[in-house]
């Protein structure tokens, strides 16, 4: 064990000048290049929810299956999905719900109206420019079910964020979730995910690292159903995910 902790330290000693240049980059380049990196971002994270939504389909449809319970015979289905990047998951919505696309990078809009086009059984679509921990936009008890996945390694304040969530739920209106985690044990995973984490949040505000079911399950929720699941088929770094939902 000692003679692996040594040869880690020096791999890490070797990356720092890498990781310094990272970090001075993320520091002074936002500014500068802020409209670049959103249209890059965007562009990428539509390929890649692609990708995982292949990987992860079945689970998935497990999951929003549960939408449809909440749904009331006079009024239609009310989402606020936020982080909702290019619409992956508005295939799996009920028809005739509204939703509501909550995301800080404007230039998500054009691919969440290809999306709106591809899927017409969502009634109405709206965009709204917003971070998760300030949706001061939405009002108190105002919607049946918010839906986040792969968002929550991303938000600075993640305890704000559910904060938000649950004030925005009606009385046992549902919060529905998809999020990669911390590796559960000692593994080759979990140094990977160590020696990832800064320069994936420096670049893309993507932390490795998170526990992010102990934030859910403190957030006050009346009821937390979390499953905790290994995805063979994603990178070594993003295969420990939670899915599940939280009831207000």
């Amino acid at each position: 064990m000692a003679e692996e902790d040594a040869l880690l330290a020096k791999y890490l000693v070797r990356l720092l000048p890498a990781l310094a240049l990272i970090f001075l980059t993320w520091k002074f380049g936002r500014s500068l290049f802020g409209k670049i990196r959103n249209k890059l971002y965007a562009y990428g994270l539509n390929k890649i929810g692609r990708s995982h939504n292949k990987v992860i389909r079945k689970r998935k449809e497990k999951l929003f299956s549960n939408l449809h319970k909440l749904q009331e015979q006079d009024h239609p289905l009310q989402i606020l999905e936020i982080g909702a990047g290019s619409g992956t998951n508005f295939e799996y919505y009920p028809s005739g719900c509204e939703v509501v696309c909550v995301d800080p990078n404007p230039e998500f809009q054009s691919y969440l109206k290809d999306n709106v086009d591809r899927f017409p059984h969502i009634k109405k679509m709206d965009f709204v420019i917003s971070k998760c921990e300030d949706l001061s936009d939405q009002q108190t008890n105002s919607v049946d079910a918010v839906v986040l996945t792969l968002v929550l390694c991303s938000i600075p304040d993640p305890n704000g964020a559910l904060s938000e969530i649950k004030r925005i739920l009606k009385p046992g209106g549902k919060f529905f979730y998809i999020e990669h985690v911390v590796a559960q044990s000692w593994s080759v995973s979990l140094c990977i995910q160590y020696l990832l984490w800064l320069p994936f949040w420096c670049i893309l505000d993507c932390s490795l690292v998170r526990h992010t079911y102990y934030n859910i399950q403190n957030a006050g929720f009346k009821q937390v159903d979390l499953e905790h699941v290994y995805i063979d088929k994603l990178l070594p770094f993003i295969r420990w995910h939670i899915i599940g939902t939280a009831t207000k």
